[in-house]
């Protein structure tokens, strides 16, 4: 990694992930005690990138890792401890090394699901993602590989659901039928996916969502109704990627928002609770 690659304006990308946290007991006393885990933007960016730091995904200019993913710019969240559906957790990064693998929305998604299990128990309601996709990307076989993942799992027959949604800026420019062919290609063989009218009622407002700015202009959305084996952080990052590699190859060719939610949930309706 040189510092032509660390001076560059590469655009970041953003992450989030929704859902209710519940403090460990041991956490509980810190916060009495008037120490971890506030501030909260410290206490997210310390336990999220303590993780990708302790995998080698994450870089910083002072010490360059060849093999890094992303360098972490900015995290947050909001741990009010209410039982309410909440953003959690967001990060925006800098990707690295992108001529050599694709976005790191997993692994970064996994960092952050470790960071927070690491205070709390986890219930995700969902998660977003801000991706520039103008940005070229190495191509790879990447989804097949990740069917026995899924298929592992002791309920893999059971049907979960889901909601996905695609926004982008400016005129829109989205073929929902070309992007659902897109999606289907890649992951068929895992979910069931159809076109919705709309998100469910109560789906996260997308103009309050971290990294909103990233796109320009009015929304534009596609939305889909999914149906997979589980409903995880693990599902939730792989439709993701699977969608923004479909955008791309549909011609989407700006930055967008994902978000990915699952179905039936009545506490969506919550405060998404941004920084």
């Amino acid at each position: 990694m040189t510092v032509a690659e660390w001076e560059s304006p590469v655009p970041s990308f953003v992450l989030g992930v929704h859902g209710v946290l519940r403090w460990h007991q041991w956490v509980v006393d810190s916060e009495r005690r008037g120490g971890f885990p506030q501030p909260d933007e410290e206490a997210v960016f310390a336990v999220t990138n303590t993780r990708a730091e302790a995998l080698g995904l994450v870089a910083y200019p002072t010490s360059p890792n060849p093999m890094a993913r992303w360098s972490t710019e900015e995290a947050g969240g909001d741990w009010t401890q209410d039982g309410r559906v909440r953003e959690i957790a967001w990060m925006q990064a800098r990707p690295l090394n992108l001529a050599y693998q694709g976005w790191p929305v997993w692994p970064a998604l996994g960092c952050i699901e470790d960071g927070l299990r690491r205070v709390g128990t986890v219930e995700p309601a969902g998660v977003h993602a801000a991706l520039p996709l103008q940005l070229d990307t190495h191509h790879r076989q990447q989804f097949t590989g990740t069917y026995e993942w899924f298929e592992l799992a002791e309920q893999a027959a059971a049907r979960r659901e889901f909601t996905v949604s695609l926004y982008t800026g400016g005129d829109g420019g989205v073929v929902p039928q070309a992007l659902l062919r897109a999606i289907t290609e890649r992951a068929s063989v895992l979910l069931d996916v159809q076109l919705a009218e709309q998100p469910v009622a109560g789906a996260v407002d997308p103009d309050q969502l971290e990294g909103r700015w990233m796109v320009d202009d009015e929304l534009h959305g596609v939305h889909f109704r999914c149906r997979g084996p589980e409903w995880s952080l693990d599902m939730a990052a792989f439709v993701t990627d699977v969608v923004a590699d479909a955008a791309k190859h549909a011609g989407v060719a700006r930055p967008v928002l994902l978000t990915a939610f699952r179905a039936e949930d009545e506490n969506r309706t919550a405060q998404v609770g941004c920084q």
